[in-house]
């Protein structure tokens, strides 16, 4: 299971702590209000390229 995360306009260490909860760095983005549209369209990005598998 892969977890991705998205932090909007956080600071501190609620950062570090919403950070924890994805699979990995690479799935944790860190964004401002006018960022967020991107993070998911690279998340979008990234969803497209799994497979399914029984």
């Amino acid at each position: 299971m892969i977890v991705y995360t998205v932090a909007v306009d956080v600071a501190g260490s609620t950062v570090d702590e919403i950070g924890e909860c994805a699979s990995s760095v690479g799935h944790f983005f860190e964004v401002t209000t006018e960022e967020l549209a991107d993070a998911f369209v690279s998340i979008a990005s990234s969803i497209q390229h799994l497979r399914l598998i029984q």
